[in-house]
């Protein structure tokens, strides 16, 4: 895109800036870039359009991210929504001056240091979340207890109340899941994605959605006794009123005890997905 000074001064003279942002939406990112530096007009009006939503698909764009923010803490107060698709190292110190972030989402497994830190952190307007606690092999230098990051990351969604939409993965079926006495209050979660024993650790009422793994790993197979309570600590998350979607990854060692009180304490449950995987990765689903 070219812009020429003299039309620059058009448009800006004849058009309302909110036109002009409107406009500046629906051209591609490249051309935002360019747009930014044409004057301290179009500077304002397209960072925070640039900056609204992040997403992080290479080493150099999260050090340049990094490097920005740190040297503008008003940039990073533009952002709402950051996404790493690959594992290139958080930083959390960037990450610090989100204050209006409402979406955060790291797809791959995080270094115990990056996670530790991340967890950290207060994001006072977060509303969805996705989170790998299982970490990558980094020595026993970094060693970080399972107890250790189950509080971390308890303390984490003690800290976000607002959130409506949670994922975290556990990849390795590494965590124990302990029950706690004090369920952590959610009370606007309307989807849940996550190990099926960190079910009981969680309080709301409005849940439309959710999707369970049930793959136990090195701990061994759920008995019937914990596959009920979890089943009914789901029942008392999903609203009567509200059709209700259930999701069941990995429930092979477990399938008939989740079949059975699944039926039993929640037979109006509108659709349910039953992912049953066999040897070569193989997966079967039943709706």
């Amino acid at each position: 895109m070219v812009l020429t000074r003299r039309a620059h001064k058009a448009i800006s003279r004849w058009l309302p800036n909110e036109i002009i942002t409107e406009i500046v939406q629906l051209t591609p990112q490249s051309d935002q870039v360019s747009l930014s530096r044409v004057s301290t007009l179009f500077r304002d009006l397209c960072l925070p359009i640039l900056y609204r939503v992040v997403r992080l698909n290479s080493l150099a764009s999260v050090e340049a991210f990094c490097a920005a923010v740190l040297s503008n803490n008003s940039l990073a107060e533009l952002v709402r929504s950051y996404t790493v698709v690959d594992f290139f190292g958080v930083q959390s110190p960037s990450l610090v001056g989100l204050v209006r972030l409402e979406d955060l989402s790291l797809h791959h497994s995080l270094a115990d240091t990056d996670l530790r830190d991340l967890l950290g952190l207060i994001f006072p307007h977060l509303v969805r979340c996705r989170l790998r606690t299982a970490t990558l092999e980094s020595g026993p230098r970094y060693a970080y207890p399972s107890a250790e990051k189950q509080d971390a990351l308890m303390s984490f969604l003690l800290r976000h109340p607002a959130l409506e939409n949670l994922h975290i993965e556990d990849p390795y079926h590494k965590e124990v899941w302990s029950s706690q006495s004090a369920r952590i209050p959610l009370l606007h979660l309307q989807r849940l994605q996550c190990p099926a024993r960190i079910v009981p650790s969680i309080d709301t009422t409005n849940l439309r959605r959710a999707r369970l793994c049930w793959n136990t790993g090195i701990f061994g197979p759920l008995g019937p006794a914990q596959v009920e309570n979890i089943v009914v600590s789901l029942r008392s998350m999903a609203h009567s009123d509200i059709p209700f979607g259930c999701s069941n990854d990995h429930c092979d060692s477990c399938l008939p005890a989740v079949v059975d009180s699944l039926s039993r304490n929640m037979p109006a449950t509108r659709t349910l997905l039953l992912h049953v995987s066999y040897e070569l990765n193989q997966v079967r689903c039943f709706s």
